[in-house]
């Protein structure tokens, strides 16, 4: 999560250059959208007694479980130039299918499914999300390659307690690894350098591999105890020292917006405002933009 903010930064300074990333997570990782309040989310303490970390990605959209064996893709780059042109949902489907295309060169036939998934046989692959900040943007996706089906239920809130047998199954249904289509299962070496070449040639580009640059490496030192605290992780959450607020909770194709109001004395002024849910806002202060608006 550091080095998502850290990287998107860099590249928007034009001290890095445009950046294609793959990442894992050790331990696995239980992460909520950016918006989106940790406590609603997440089986807190099925994560802590199985050793999953917690945490917040710079992503809008709803929570995923971040498996050991998944890989995760991000492209860094400045919006306005290639490959980010255009508005989201335009960003979205090129970078979408341009995935999906390098997924493809593994021997399945993936395809872009709106609104921000990849599929196969119409079982989401791959989740994708966009973030932009201090003048950069960052585009990232996650690829599911073994199957491990207990902690991928267990450590994000899906009611299975209220779920019968089928229900389950049928959830499941909705989604593949690569363990399920290919044998034998990719190495995680195959699928980045598909990738790769996928973006490299669709782009235009030529992508020369490299480490984390010296700047990026002090950075990370001193930033990184913040993507560990509370403050990051719990940050959308409804404060637990305030009073029950007025709430409202809005279901959309886009997503689910919840508002939370508290009012100062007399209940004609706002006092707080917290916006939370399992949207995408870009950029992502539009949020606390509209919240200090209410306020």
């Amino acid at each position: 999560m550091a080095l998502d903010k850290i990287i998107l930064e860099e590249v928007a300074e034009r001290s890095s250059p445009p950046t294609l990333r793959f990442l894992q997570f050790e331990p696995a990782a239980a992460l909520v959208g950016y918006h989106q309040d940790v406590n609603l989310e997440i089986r807190q303490e099925f994560c802590r007694e199985h050793g999953i970390d917690i945490n917040r990605r710079h992503t809008g959209g709803g929570s995923i479980f971040f498996q050991e064996s998944a890989l995760g893709w991000e492209l860094y780059a400045i919006p306005g130039e290639a490959p980010f042109r255009g508005p989201f949902e335009h960003i979205l489907h090129t970078i979408c299918t341009i995935a999906a295309a390098g997924l493809s060169r593994l021997g399945i036939e993936a395809k872009f499914r709106p609104r921000n998934d990849i599929e196969v046989d119409g079982r989401k692959i791959s989740g994708t999300g966009g973030a932009s900040i201090s003048g950069g943007f960052m585009f990232q996706g996650t690829v599911l390659v073994e199957k491990d089906l207990e902690l991928f239920i267990k450590a994000l809130r899906v009611p299975v307690e209220k779920l019968k047998k089928r229900e389950i199954e049928s959830l499941l249904d909705r989604i593949c690894f690569l363990s399920d289509l290919l044998d034998p299962t990719p190495t995680l070496s195959q699928i980045k350098e598909k990738m790769a070449r996928e973006f490299e040639q669709s782009l235009q580009v030529r992508m020369i591999p490299g480490d984390l640059t010296s700047r990026e490496r002090e950075r990370l030192e001193s930033e990184l105890s913040l993507f560990e605290s509370p403050e990051w992780i719990t940050a959308r959450s409804r404060p637990a020292h305030e009073a029950e607020p007025a709430r409202s909770i809005t279901q959309t194709d886009a997503g689910t917006l919840r508002l939370h109001l508290w009012t100062a004395p007399g209940g004609r002024r706002i006092r707080q405002a917290l916006i939370a849910g399992d949207f995408f806002a870009i950029p992502n202060r539009l949020s606390h933009d509209l919240e200090a608006a209410l306020v």
